[in-house]
């Protein structure tokens, strides 16, 4: 499993990347949307967690994986994602994330 977005080493408000800012820290100003890309070889994608500091936050279970984030908070926060397949493997990635989010949209 990939963290395909956003992209380290951005600046991205409100959910779009809008500069390069440091090669390996990412920064989140409002809610973002954290893209997931699952390579299978020869198993299918049962699903997707997505954790935020240790906790989980969404199940995705169809392509694309995605999950709406949207804490109100200003931190670093490490994001965790795992994917599961049909025979019980698993893979992760994590990512820490400065965000910067202080109001939360309905």
């Amino acid at each position: 499993v990939r963290l395909v977005s956003p992209r380290p080493g951005t600046l991205s408000v409100h959910g779009r990347a809008v500069k390069d800012i440091d090669g390996r820290k990412t920064t989140c100003i409002d809610d973002v949307w954290i893209y997931a890309e699952v390579f299978h070889s020869s198993s299918p994608i049962t699903h997707v967690d997505f954790y935020e500091d240790g906790r989980l936050k969404f199940n995705d279970t169809s392509a694309p994986y995605a999950w709406h984030m949207q804490t109100r908070s200003v931190r670093t926060h490490t994001i965790t994602i795992v994917a599961y397949d049909t025979q019980g493997h698993t893979s992760r990635t994590t990512r820490e994330i400065r965000y910067i989010n202080l109001l939360l949209r309905k």
